[in-house]
């Protein structure tokens, strides 16, 4: 008996779903001769190149039913259709509840998974259409998705479709390549750099007796060449999280001397038995080797996430796992569909359908990623949106994944999936590989882009407990710091605070009252980070202008392959400071902060009262549009304004100046605005307060004007800062947006009579 499943049994199909045993001819495909020799399907019209995407094929399928039950796939199934069940499962795990007619489209896809690959039989799309009672026409609502594989030569080649996976994780085989995978990161230097750092504690997990498991002390254990694995992976709900083996205070002393086996959750057993099975002795898993209920003990832990996983052999990771529950170890059977090519009679074999659980609402449009380690580690489950398990993956020297049917693994040089037979898959750059080559760039300001796009790719995440977001990026911005002679203050660097302060958001969730409130309270339990930083509130978006970081710039600066859109940028501030208070500054003076302050010697001025909705094109800090001395100046809000208000009111408000630049400055005419003029509901409340939401219907060319001609007299510099309103202490203000001025609008004339005058933001 094999490992790889190339002897599945045919699944039963029912006369519907026969359709998926397809006919190549029938649907246009023709023989094609590679360059290499090969013979592979193409189609009459001729191959589809990778450059241009996909080619849908749609199965004559013939199936409606009724949500929520799904009976007559029920039946199906239970007459001993395999793909019925399948379908009528992976349906009803969308969770749909209400009462509605559904029907099913099924696609076939080829597409190239690898730039310079062919295209090829890669995944089964069935889109869900769905009518509901109040509705006459069926909606598209969702898409499900089956991989697909194939064990024999010919019929891959044939179709193109990628190798099976192996049936068991870790079997011999599948142990075997990994452990040459190590040995290759020996040869090509991408091993954690030498260090004598070893975690506090570590679970020793013995051999394979089940309950010869212990939390050591390794201040106790020979840590010369200990190696030890992580682990990355997610707790669940709090219900689900509840069955977790914590070590406590209670239980610290029975733990040194035993962990019972069967107590652990299907999770970690799983990871016990790949350590195991990879011959690591230790393994670091957060519940187990933080005393959870000792403040003390988690802070200090927590705030060496960055040496407890840049120094791990390995790091396991689970991404298809919602819970500490679900195991990954236990791979579902695939539906097995016979092939037997029309045009090319000696190819046949069995091509293997297997479910992808997608835990998100985004769907597979045509411009979705289908690559299998994508649909594994991004979209397979909760792990790739958790705050935690951003800093554990980035900071990994080496990640091996679980996911659903394959196994990827991925270090500094290259990244490989299950069966490992040589073809390299796509590799995600982590934080660690492009310090290396911010490093070798000597460029100082590579180094805050690419703390930018860490933050861009944080934000999106989110945490049980929203306290956590500076200790969840702790490790990162250690590291960050260990790179850069800069000091770090809220999430930002204080070398870069001209530019890193005009982040902006677009998903503010309170309103001006909410908003205010809570700036201006202050208080330390629900404190995360001053208004200036961007962990202010919980945001889930996060932007720059299109400037480069750093030191001010004298030329054009590109990014990537294109031209920043601003350049020549500087600061137009003095003696610009910041400071921050962490509660545990000896334990972890990357983590949780007290309270922050930025002190500045600036020009500022008072802010138009009145600001219009604007729905550019290129949304570059345009959201919202307002007149100054009639001429245009744009802003982002940090606060929600309803869809239904094309205007808000901020009273005592004022534009405090940071920076400038040149840059892209078109005119803003009535046709690039997008205002709907017909609003006009008025947003009132029912205290006194500075900001409400209006429904003034004021001549629209009126309110906005245009840009008068380009004036040579003006400073050719778009002016750039925050937009900041008063607290109750003395020249103390609390931000609440962004602003910026185009040249041709006057740019910085307007603040040419400010004097600079000392702010405090908090």
């Amino acid at each position: 008996m094999t490992d790889h499943e190339d002897s599945l049994t045919e699944s039963k199909l029912c006369r519907n779903c026969s359709v998926l045993s397809f006919n190549d001819a029938e649907i246009g495909g023709v023989e094609l001769r590679m360059p290499e020799g090969e013979c592979v399907l193409g189609f009459a019209e001729g191959l589809p190149l990778p450059q241009e995407g996909k080619r849908k094929v749609r199965l004559e399928y013939n199936m409606s039913d009724m949500l929520p039950h799904l009976q007559n796939l029920q039946r199906s199934s239970q007459a001993g259709c395999n793909f019925c069940g399948a379908l009528r499962d992976s349906t009803q795990e969308r969770g749909w509840t209400g009462s509605a007619e559904i029907k099913f489209d099924l696609w076939y896809v080829w597409s190239a998974v690898e730039p310079s690959a062919a295209c090829g039989l890669q995944v089964l799309l069935v889109d869900l259409q769905i009518r509901s009672r109040t509705t006459d026409n069926f909606k598209h609502e969702d898409t499900l998705l089956f991989q697909i594989d194939c064990t024999q030569e010919k019929c891959m080649s044939w179709l193109g479709t990628k190798a099976s996976p192996r049936k068991y994780p870790i079997c011999s085989q599948n142990i075997s390549w990994i452990k040459q995978e190590f040995d290759r990161c020996a040869e090509h230097g991408c091993l954690a750099a030498s260090s004598d750092f070893v975690p506090a504690r570590l679970v020793d997990v013995g051999t394979n007796d089940r309950d010869c498991l212990r939390l050591v002390n390794t201040s106790h254990t020979p840590t010369s060449n200990l190696q030890y694995a992580t682990l990355s992976y997610c707790w669940g709900n709090a219900q689900e999280a509840k069955h977790q083996l914590r070590t406590t205070s209670i239980n610290f002393e029975q733990h040194s001397t035993t962990i019972a086996f069967s107590q652990l959750t299907r999770l970690v057993q799983d990871s016990v038995a790949v350590a195991r099975a990879l011959s690591i002795r230790y393994l670091w898993i957060d519940a187990l080797c933080i005393v959870q209920d000792d403040v003390h003990d988690w802070t200090l832990e927590s705030g060496r996430m960055d040496q407890i996983y840049a120094n791990s052999h390995v790091t396991i990771c689970v991404p298809t796992a919602s819970s500490c529950l679900e195991g990954f170890l236990s791979r579902p059977k695939p539906i097995a569909i016979p092939f037997v090519s029309k045009i090319r009679p000696d190819v046949c074999g069995t091509l293997s359908l297997r479910y992808q659980a997608v835990k998100d609402d985004t769907g597979f449009p045509e411009s979705a990623d289908l690559h299998p380690v994508y649909l594994d580690i991004a979209r397979g489950g909760p792990w790739s949106t958790r705050a935690w398990t951003y800093q554990e993956e980035q900071l990994s020297m080496r990640r091996i994944y679980f996911g659903r049917s394959n196994i990827h693994f991925d270090c500094g040089n290259r990244a490989i999936s299950e069966p490992g037979n040589g073809d390299v898959s796509r590799h995600f750059n982590c934080v660690r590989e492009s310090i290396v080559e911010c490093r070798e760039s000597q460029d100082a300001a590579s180094f805050y882009d690419l703390w930018d796009d860490v933050i861009h790719g944080y934000v999106h995440r989110s945490a049980t407990n929203i306290m956590d977001m500076f200790p969840a990026l702790s490790g990162l911005a250690r590291t960050m710091a260990n790179e850069i002679d800069d000091t770090y203050v809220a999430g930002l660097w204080m070398n870069d605070l001209p530019r890193g302060l005009l982040w902006s958001s677009s998903d503010a969730d309170k309103d001006w009252l909410q908003f205010s409130k809570q700036m201006t309270l202050n208080r330390e339990k629900d404190y995360i980070g001053p208004s200036w930083s961007w962990a202010s509130f919980y945001y889930h978006d996060y932007e720059y202008p299109d400037f480069s970081a750093g030191a001010a710039t004298g030329g054009a600066v590109t990014s990537g392959s294109h031209e920043r859109l601003e350049t020549h940028f500087r600061s137009e501030c003095q003696d610009l400071t910041a400071w921050t208070i962490p509660h545990s500054p000896k334990l972890n003076a990357f983590g949780r902060i007290k309270h922050g302050e930025m002190h500045v010697l600036a020009k500022i001025r008072a802010s138009p009262l009145e600001w219009t909705r604007h729905r550019p094109l290129r949304p570059l800090f345009k959201r919202w549009i307002a007149r100054l001395d009639d001429l245009t100046v744009a802003c982002a809000i940090d606060f929600a304004v309803a869809d239904s208000h094309p205007s808000f009111v901020v009273q005592n408000a004022y534009m405090l100046l940071l920076a400038s630049s040149h840059g892209n400055t078109p005119k803003w005419s009535d046709k690039t605005c997008g205002i709907n003029a017909d609003h006009s509901t008025t947003y009132a409340t029912t205290s006194a307060q500075d900001a409400q939401a209006t429904g003034s219907d004021a001549e629209f060319s009126s309110l906005l004007g245009t840009s008068g001609p380009d004036r040579g007299e003006l400073p050719e510099r778009n002016a750039w800062g925050l937009l900041v309103h008063p607290t109750s202490g003395y020249n103390e203000y609390f931000r609440f947006g962004v602003f910026r001025i185009a040249s041709r609008d006057g740019g910085l004339l307007h603040f040419e009579q400010q004097p600079y005058t000392f702010v405090k933001v908090i």
